[in-house]
């Protein structure tokens, strides 16, 4: 599967229909975290998402997400179909805000993708965008579109 290089120069746009469906399965993975991965084109200045799809979080713990091997096997072979690169990795944290945590930042392993965070703590999820690194994170520059 080719990887998408980025930066954090560029701008990710991701279509309504896609957040919705990020924002569905987080609450039905509750208590659980749930994940997944965002494919679509890379550009010099641009991502754009195309399409949304759901992992299994085989960890199945309300505090770490592990990507089962089979459902992003699956993921990676429809965006080859496609023609597609990941672009974007989202998962949940139930009980916290969605800022990177420890475990985010030590299991990060050099993929050049945005990392949605979606934050269920409060009555409304709040969904953040980060570039992390081996040690830090930035906040990523993100749009929904129609």
């Amino acid at each position: 599967m080719e990887v998408a290089i980025v930066s954090i120069a560029r701008t990710l746009f991701l279509p309504r229909r896609c957040l919705e469906t990020m924002l569905r399965q987080a609450h039905a993975e509750l208590p659980n975290e749930c994940c997944g991965v965002l494919g679509g084109t890379a550009s010099e200045h641009e991502l754009h998402v195309e399409e949304c799809y759901a992992l299994v979080n085989e960890a199945a713990s309300r505090i770490e997400y592990r990507s089962d091997p089979h459902s992003m096997l699956k993921a990676c072979r429809a965006m080859d179909a496609a023609g597609w690169v990941i672009v974007g990795i989202y998962h949940s944290h139930p009980t916290s805000e969605p800022i990177p945590s420890k475990t985010d930042i030590a299991r990060y392993d050099g993929l050049d993708a945005v990392q949605f965070i979606i934050g269920l703590k409060d009555a409304e999820p709040l969904v953040r965008g980060w570039w992390l690194s081996a040690t830090d994170f930035t906040e990523a520059d993100w749009r929904v579109v129609e």
